[in-house]
């Protein structure tokens, strides 16, 4: 390995490590850790390899909701890189409030874990799986999920 190769390899460690802090959460395709520069958000980071890109289909369906109903549904995302290897998110937090009776149908992953408290009410932070651009983040359908607890 030449010297420049090596140097670059150790900046983006001393970057990721000023950056990136405490764990979080783990998922199918990506490690959930505390964003340093602002621990009120969260960074995502997507496994190489991973069959799909979570981190873009969460930033194109924060940017859909955008200014429509669908909005107060979601953990607002901060901003996706350009690969969508890495994503910053607001942090939601785990709690005993009962969850929605009711949800939009493009958020048809209805696990407890995918959703949390955030600025005083129930969002989902996960849905990178999400059937937005399916079912579109514009309908009003919605549905009463079958709540799973994993």
């Amino acid at each position: 390995m030449n010297d420049d190769v090596l140097i670059h390899r150790l900046a983006a460690d001393d970057l990721a490590n000023l950056v990136i802090g405490d764990f979080v959460a783990s998922g199918q395709t990506r490690d959930v850790y505390v964003w340093r520069p602002d621990p009120s958000c969260v960074v995502k980071v997507q496994r190489f390899g991973a069959p799909w890109f979570q981190n873009i289909t969460e930033y194109e369906t924060w940017h859909a909701a955008r200014g429509t109903p669908a909005e107060k549904w979601l953990a607002p995302v901060c901003w996706c890189s350009r690969s969508g290897h890495i994503l910053v998110q607001k942090r939601t937090y785990p709690t005993d409030k009962p969850l929605p009776r009711s949800i939009p149908k493009f958020l048809e992953d209805s696990k407890r874990s995918n959703w949390g408290l955030w600025d005083g009410r129930m969002v989902c932070h996960d849905y990178g799986t999400a059937s937005a651009i399916n079912n579109g983040v514009r309908s009003k359908a919605t549905y009463r999920p079958k709540w799973r607890e994993e």
